[in-house]
């Protein structure tokens, strides 16, 4: 099949009867006879002084209408060959030294962080009766860096795949890690366990009564804070659910 011109289909179509636009099966049997003659759609888009006037010179049109109603332009579209900004994720300029998972996790986990987690022992140590067995030394005031040195053993549990195992068998001499015993006693283990708090309990119910979450809240807050400040996510961002287990009540 012969490829024919713009001209030509022009000249052709000129020819047939008004009744006949709508008739053939070529999809370009009907050209757009608006009476400005530049053919665009909106009267507030113009041409270049010297694009219109060489339309105008070969008695061209700027659009071609299909069959189904459709405009389609002669005249190739300008490709903008700026690309999008594009924002890649990545940490932020104060945490670009890190060299190690202690620097990164230190950097979330903040000493202001833990010495919240430290006041609150302390307050629920002196609420707490002693067990048989404890010594002074399992019931001594605790620091930040013991406090590290704790969620370093829970780290180790999970990681070894020993975290449903009892306190005893993994302090257990004989069928123990000798890891756990190098970093405290089990004694001292066990009376941080039972006194872990994220706040004061003394007053949680006061607190409770206007925020639910009251409990870890200010620990949550800061642990926050500290994301925002260490990453820059992208433009495009998927926020899904995740079920944990929790073992008490709650209604949102």
């Amino acid at each position: 099949m012969a490829v024919r011109s713009a001209d030509d289909l022009t000249h052709a179509l000129r020819d047939r009867e008004e009744g006949d636009y709508f008739e053939g099966e070529s999809f370009y049997e009907y050209i757009d006879t608006e009476e400005d003659g530049n053919g665009f759609e909106n009267e507030d888009e113009e041409l270049e002084d010297d694009t219109l006037s060489e339309e105008s010179a070969r008695g061209r049109r700027t659009f071609i209408r299909g069959r189904n109603g459709y405009k389609w332009s002669r005249n190739a579209s300008e490709v903008s060959l700026e690309s999008p900004q594009m924002h890649v994720p990545s940490p932020a300029a104060n945490v670009l030294h890190i060299s190690s998972p202690l620097d990164a996790w230190s950097e979330l986990f903040t000493d202001e962080l833990l010495s919240i987690i430290v006041t609150n022992e302390k307050i629920a140590m002196n609420f707490r009766d002693s067990d048989e067995g404890e010594t002074p030394a399992s019931r001594k005031e605790t620091d930040v860096l013991e406090i590290k040195a704790y969620i370093g053993l829970l780290y180790y549990a999970g990681a070894t795949g020993q975290s449903k195992q009892s306190v005893a068998e993994m302090w257990s001499s004989e069928f123990g890690v000798p890891f756990y015993v190098s970093v405290m006693s089990r004694p001292r283990f066990e009376v941080l366990s039972s006194v872990l708090r994220f706040d004061d309990k003394q007053t949680r119910e006061a607190r409770e009564a206007s925020d639910i979450f009251a409990p870890i809240r200010e620990i949550w807050d800061l642990f926050i804070k500290r994301c925002r400040e260490n990453y820059i996510p992208s433009n495009n961002l998927t926020i899904d659910k995740q079920l944990l287990g929790f073992n008490g009540n709650f209604s949102g």
